[in-house]
């Protein structure tokens, strides 16, 4: 049962993390982001990009200073980062789970730990974006957004305790490569 658990777990996040920034392609081009399913296809790639290149100069107020555009436009430009982060992040995430399948199963555990976490966080932020848990959220969440943030509440974590299911009840590695040696 640990075994179809793990490589479940396992293969449950390597297809939905190759799949997201597949989908979404947001590694190369932070308003990729457009392609996000819960945006429904609305806005545009260069829409996008007018909105972060102008949004400083023309939707600071006009009494702000010139240091403040600046300011403004550095936070946008950094803003414009956290996508392209995020999908390497998937990325890795979803390459590193495709090489754990590759191991034996009984080796995974630690991994399991890891990534249990990481789906943990994952329905945490979920949660806090559909409301269910007031954990830094802000008004610049919208009731749309909520709405399409919430099954990834159960999915992740319910792939969280498969995770820390599997680790919790695997033997630990240093165990099992002792028990190898002596048969």
């Amino acid at each position: 049962m640990l075994r179809i658990l793990s490589h479940a777990s396992f293969g449950a996040t390597a297809t939905l993390m190759f799949g997201v920034t597949f989908v979404v392609q947001h590694l190369l081009d932070p308003c990729n982001m457009v392609n996000n399913p819960v945006l429904h296809g609305q806005g545009s790639a260069a829409e996008c990009r007018f909105m972060l290149s102008k949004g400083a100069t023309h939707l600071s107020p006009s009494n702000y200073s010139r240091e403040n555009r600046a300011a403004t436009s550095d936070l946008l430009a950094v803003m414009s980062v956290a996508p392209r982060e995020e999908a390497a992040l998937m990325l890795a995430i979803g390459i590193g789970a495709a090489y754990a399948l590759m191991l034996r199963w009984q080796l995974r555990a630690p991994l399991a730990f890891v990534y249990g976490v990481i789906h943990l966080m994952l329905g945490l932020i979920a949660a806090s974006v559909s409301g269910l848990i007031p954990l830094g959220n802000t008004q610049l969440i919208t009731a749309h957004v909520k709405t399409e943030f919430l099954p990834m509440v159960p999915i992740n974590l319910i792939i969280a305790l498969s995770y820390l299911t599997t680790w919790a009840f695997t033997p630990a590695s240093d165990e099992i490569w002792s028990k190898s040696k002596t048969v």
